[in-house]
């Protein structure tokens, strides 16, 4: 059995189970495998694998430093999801497209983990991080619409909206992985901007190759890949290397799944590093 070392941010409080992980971590220990969640990177345990769970956009340079010291990480170089890095759609206010537009925090999840965490830091008396505020996604019909001011700001970005659209219905599709473990859903919705609650429908839907290629440049060993497939090619919107509990994430075994990829990364340390 594996001695598992999942470790979060400082400022993180201690419930975690809203996360995917936490189902996964239950399943872990009903197999008999001893899993510790740890605030912080002082004084870790000893352990067989770390697995890096801090939910932030980016994460400090010394947790990832940290949990290499481990036999086995998970996710101990994928410290940097921001959407400068994660998006090819992005433009300027020079770029020749002319059609619509969404403008999003550069921050996954529009930012609100880190300023969640700027609370707690402020409520605990701790050094307050310099966050900007939460940004929810705007989209506008033409890039000649958006505000001349958002052009400057380092906290936001624009891309080019490119919707997978056929016959009135809009997709997404979200692919969730463990190291050689995996599952794809197709999310359909009327709405342009799709969101948990504007979704009718899903069903599985294949993996292309330029996904895979993008995994393994942002070096994720789990996490989910948010795309769509805009005129037959696979398009990245969004990363999350600390993927929340989906709609039926808990269905069909799907954690116990998941939980299964520690096997392959304690047999061999290629997969996790």
């Amino acid at each position: 059995m594996a001695r598992i070392v999942i470790i979060r941010h400082e400022l993180e409080p201690a419930d975690f189970s809203h996360f995917a992980l936490s189902m996964v971590a239950e399943k872990w220990s009903a197999d008999g495998h001893e899993v510790q969640v740890v605030s912080g990177i002082l004084d870790l345990p000893d352990g067989d694998v770390a697995i890096l769970h801090v939910d932030l956009t980016v994460v400090p340079a010394a947790y990832g430093k940290a949990a290499r010291t481990y036999p086995h990480v998970v996710n101990g170089f994928a410290l940097d999801i921001s959407k400068r890095l994660v998006s090819r759609r992005l433009i300027t206010r020079d770029s020749p497209w002319t059609g619509p537009v969404i403008v999003k925090s550069d921050l996954n999840f529009g930012g609100w983990p880190e300023w969640q965490m700027r609370k707690r830091a402020i409520a605990l008396g701790k050094p307050v991080p310099n966050f900007p505020k939460p940004q929810f996604p705007t989209l506008y019909r033409r890039m000649s619409i958006v505000p001349e001011d958002t052009w400057a700001r380092p906290d936001v970005v624009v891309e080019r909206f490119v919707p997978e659209f056929d016959k009135g219905i809009f997709s997404i599709r979200h692919w969730m992985f463990f190291g050689d473990r995996e599952r794809c859903k197709r999310c359909m919705s009327r709405e342009p901007v799709i969101k948990g609650a504007n979704v009718f429908d899903a069903e599985d839907a294949p993996i292309p190759d330029e996904m895979r290629a993008e995994r393994r440049r942002l070096r994720l060993d789990y996490g989910k890949l948010d795309f769509v497939i805009h005129k037959g090619r696979p398009i990245l919107l969004d990363a999350n290397k600390t993927p929340g509990q989906l709609p039926g994430t808990a269905k069909g075994g799907f954690p116990e799944y998941l939980a299964g990829a520690i096997d392959a990364m304690l047999a061999d340390p290629a997969v996790a590093r």
